[in-house]
Order: C-alpha cells, then sequence, then structure tokens
C-alpha cells in the first residue's frame, strides 16, 4: 500500500508543480485540499480523508475541467485503498469523461480500470479500457498487449492470446521468456504442435539448459509426422547435463530408440549410467551397429547379473565379427541348465562355430544336441550329414 501511495503522490507532485505546462498545473485549493486528504490516509483517518474530498469535489471555488478530474480520480485512488472497487471504478470513469487529466494520469486511470475489473470478473471491460489506452497512448507500452493476452488466456481465446504476444514482441523488438511460455502454451492448447515447437526452440535459445524445455520438446516430438528429423536436432551435450528422473530418462530414451537413433539415446544413457541400465546400453550400441561398445556393456551387465541370455547376445555379436574362440566361449556362458529358452539356436550357432575353428569333434556334438528341439532339427540333420 505504501507504495501506492508513493507512486499517487508523485504523479500529484508532478500535475501540480510542472511549471512548464500550465495546462495541467492544479488550482491551489485543490492542491493544499488533495495534499490534507494525502496526510489524513498517511494516519489511516479515512473519515477525514473522505469528507475533505468531498468537500472539494463540492466546492463552488473548483470550476477548471482538471481540477474536477483530479479530485474524481483521487476518489479512485481513495476507493481502491478501501477495496470499494465499484466506486473505485465510478470515479476513475468520472474522472476520465473530462478529458482534461495530463497523459501519465490518464494512462494510470485506465490502468486502475484494467485491475479494478480484472479483480471483479469484468473481463470484456478490462479489455476495453485496455484498447481505449492503447487508442490514447502517443507511445503505446507493450505490457498494454501483455495485459491483453493475460486476459484472452483467462477466457481461454488461445489465438487472441497469441496475437497480442507477437503484437508486444513487434513493439518490444526482443522476445521475452515469459511472453514465449504464454505463447507456446496457448499454441499446445489449440494442438498446433508444430508451431509449439517452434516457440520451445526459441525458448532453449534463451535457457539452453532448462530441463522443463527438452522434456517438453521431447514430447511433443512424439506427436508431431517428423520425429525422426526432429530428434535428429536434440543436442545431446545439453540433455547430459539434465538432472533427469529415471523416468524422464527413459521416456527419452525410449522415443530415440523408436525414431532409430540408438547411437544419441545410447550417449545419453551413458551419462545417467546405472547398473539396470547396463543391458540396454548395450542394446543400443548394438542397433547403433558400436559392436565394441555394446559388448562392453553387455559384459560389464552379465557380470553383474549373471544373466545368461546377455551371454548369448555377446555371443552373436563375436559371430557377426567372426570372432569364434569368443562367440564359444559366450554361447557355452549362456547355456542355463534349468532353462531350454534358444537352446535349439544356441546349439546351432555353437556347431558352426566349433566348424569354423576346425573342431569337427565338438561341432559334431553341438549339432547332436541340436536334434533334440522340433526348431533346429532339420538344420541340425544337414549339418551332421555334411559333416560325414
Amino acid at each position: 500500500m505504501k507504495v501506492l501511495k508513493l507512486v499517487w503522490l508523485c504523479l500529484l507532485l508532478v500535475v501540480s508543480l510542472d511549471a512548464q505546462d500550465r495546462k495541467y498545473q492544479l488550482t491551489q485549493v485543490t492542491f493544499e485540499g488533495i495534499t490534507k486528504v494525502q496526510k489524513f490516509l498517511d494516519v489511516n483517518n479515512t473519515k477525514e480523508a473522505q469528507e475533505t474530498l468531498e468537500a472539494l469535489e463540492n466546492s463552488s471555488k473548483v470550476r477548471k475541467k482538471l481540477d474536477k478530474a483530479y479530485i474524481r480520480f483521487y476518489f479512485g485512488y481513495f476507493y481502491t485503498l478501501n477495496n470499494d472497487l465499484k466506486k473505485a471504478s465510478h470515479y476513475f470513469n468520472e474522472a476520465l469523461k473530462y478529458k482534461a487529466l495530463a497523459p501519465e494520469q490518464t494512462i494510470s486511470a485506465y490502468l486502475n480500470l484494467v485491475q479494478i475489473y480484472m479483480s471483479l470478473e469484468l473481463y470484456t471491460d478490462a479489455l476495453d479500457n485496455l484498447d481505449k489506452l492503447i487508442d490514447n497512448s502517443k507511445i503505446v507500452n507493450p505490457m498494454f498487449y501483455i495485459n491483453k493476452a493475460n486476459i484472452y488466456m483467462i477466457l481461454t481465446q488461445y489465438d487472441d492470446v497469441i496475437k497480442n504476444i507477437d503484437l508486444a514482441i513487434n513493439l518490444e523488438h526482443k522476445t521475452k521468456e515469459d511472453w514465449l511460455k504464454m505463447k507456446y502454451y496457448s499454441y499446445y492448447m489449440l494442438k498446433d504442435y508444430k508451431m509449439a515447437i517452434k516457440v520451445l526452440e526459441s525458448l532453449l535459445k534463451i535457457d539452453a539448459d532448462s530441463k522443463e524445455y527438452w522434456l517438453q520438446l521431447s514430447s511433443l516430438y512424439s506427436l508431431t509426422n517428423n520425429i525422426s528429423l526432429s530428434l535428429a536436432s536434440l543436442d545431446v551435450p545439453r540433455i547430459v547435463k539434465l538432472q533427469l528422473s529415471q523416468a524422464e530418462l527413459m521416456q527419452l530414451v525410449s522415443m530415440l530408440r523408436y525414431s532409430e537413433m540408438p547411437f544419441k539415446a545410447a550417449k545419453i544413457l551413458e551419462n545417467h549410467m546405472s547398473n539396470k541400465n547396463l543391458n540396454l546400453l548395450g542394446d543400443l550400441y548394438y542397433e547403433a551397429k558400436e559392436y565394441d561398445k555394446a559388448i562392453f556393456w553387455y559384459i560389464k551387465s552379465a557380470q553383474m547379473s549373471n544373466n545368461f541370455k546377455i551371454y548369448f547376445k555377446i555371443a552373436q555379436i563375436y559371430l557377426t565379427m567372426h570372432n569364434y574362440a569368443q562367440a564359444i566361449k559366450n554361447i557355452n556362458l549362456s547355456i542355463d541348465k534349468n532353462s531350454n529358452e534358444d537352446n535349439d539356436k544356441k546349439y546351432l550357432y555353437l556347431g558352426k562355430a566349433y566348424y569354423e575353428t576346425d573342431d569337427i569333434v565338438l561341432a559334431k556334438i553341438a549339432f547332436k544336441k541340436a536334434l533334440v528341439y522340433t526348431k533346429s532339427k532339420k538344420m541340425a540333420e544337414a549339418w551332421l550329414a555334411y559333416l560325414k
């Protein structure tokens, strides 16, 4: 409240003492009366302040339009302080009707009316007064359009929000983060995801390390038709600096993997490493055809978990690389005595690996074991016939 009093008192002194422009100088009786009112308000003597204002309003000595307008302007101030918003709006409107207030006071009157109507949830009236304010301003403040955008946001008129933010940006000749946030939200609510992405990219230029913006961006990419193209532009070094939760990390990694960018997903995951992610990291590097890195992480995962399936993954990579000695070693590690899962494949691969190392005896043993399984029986028979 003290801030309000200071602002209003400064306006009073500017209007009263500006010797350069007599047009906006109050008469002595009005100046003295308003000064007296302010002193009463400073000690919370609202009764005396009101009586003094009423005496001024009805005084035959007050004849100039400026004085009458200013007294009503101050009445608006008085009732605003006392939270009687309907009376406050009445007096501000009365003050403006005289068309005699100084430009600074005219702006102040309109802005007070806007705030009052916003408090009363009379949004149409608030918008009308902002339009009048813009029409009566020689130099339009960009915040007038931002105030309109805020009202349209309440009214969920998102096209109008965007329109007024753009008008503010054109006047300011630069973009502000809060304005862009409003614009992004509006495009999102309008389901114009491509434009929402463009705004988020602008926000990331302002705050490149924002976790919030990166996650929103990755979420929006999933709603567009050019997921892969868009995700390709993600800045991995920036992302790895973010304090992502496990859920957020896995969401982003899954999206990149789905978009056929396993290497980028792997680099992000590698910088947010936990023991739970070792096998997944191996998968991502395998999909990216980075076989040495895939093997490195698979081995770490297998050593941590003693997972038979992971040893079989390692073996298959070594087969692809024609490293049959390592393939044999890892296939043997992958065979689980308590499970027959993939044993048909394992024994076929084992037999082939032994064959490639010229160990025909062990190759025959492996193929004979493959005969047991329906899926591998024909292939095993063919190999054994060939080896005879």
